[in-house]
């Protein structure tokens, strides 16, 4: 081959290589910008419900200072409901942990002969 054909497709690779590399840019430079508008709208989503968890947040503590504290019945009425719950939960758990009373002791499935 002589240095025409050479330069030819030394240009020729050149060429493909620089509109290859203009079709990704051009490609991934649109899929980025999809990327950053969904990030935009998420993070200004994000900041609304912050926003709003704020405002709830301010409310409930406002009407937990308006509030009237409890008596000495009610707070121990609250902690017997409490210590029963727990008591419940605790007998729940012990059974839960023993297993169904009504597995065979030999620890092996009842089955019957099918006919």
């Amino acid at each position: 081959m002589n240095m025409t054909t050479w330069m030819l497709m030394i240009g020729t690779a050149l060429a493909l290589a620089a509109l290859t590399w203009w079709s990704c840019a051009w490609w991934y430079g649109r899929k980025i910008g999809d990327l950053q508008q969904r990030f935009e709208k998420v993070r200004q989503a994000a900041g609304q419900h912050a926003n709003q968890t704020r405002k709830q947040i301010a409310l409930l503590q406002q009407e937990l200072a308006e509030r009237p504290p409890l008596s000495k019945a009610q707070r121990n009425a609250r902690d017997e409901a409490a210590e029963a719950a727990a008591r419940k939960a605790d007998l729940e758990s012990r059974l839960d942990a023993a297993g169904p009373a009504s597995r065979p002791m030999h620890g092996f499935a009842d089955t019957q002969p099918m006919y």
